[in-house]
């Protein structure tokens, strides 16, 4: 059994590489590559596209996201998908938000069961 801690005591500020504002990060796994990012208020990830498609699941508070050319709020019990290719971004602005990012290397886009209800 491998148990992995993330949260409070367990993040590290994110390196400057990743181009990112009032984050604080941890490393789950890293096949599925699994991160569990925590924006402070005023926090951001710069818009970028990736190689692979990416879940993206708002565990607590809230903030925004973008998706191409799409914007939307994003809070806890959440999820959106970012398709590989497609630029996304998420931001906060006077709150926080904490998110679970699942990297599908291999994988281009997810497909939603048929009676699962959209935002």
């Amino acid at each position: 059994m491998n148990i992995r801690s993330s949260g409070v005591g367990h993040r590290r500020v994110a390196p400057e590489r990743w181009g990112c504002t009032n984050l604080e990060a941890a490393s789950l796994f890293a096949s599925p590559l699994v991160v569990e990012h925590y924006y402070s208020p005023g926090g951001e990830m710069r818009e970028h596209a990736a190689a692979e498609a990416i879940l993206c699941v708002c565990i607590a508070g809230s903030g925004f996201v973008k998706v191409g050319d799409e914007t939307s709020e994003l809070r806890a019990n959440q999820a959106v998908a970012w398709p590989a290719g497609k630029t996304h971004r998420v931001w906060t602005t006077d709150s926080s938000m904490t998110i679970l990012l699942m990297h599908f290397l291999g994988k281009t886009d997810f497909t939603l069961p048929p009676d699962a209800p959209t935002h």
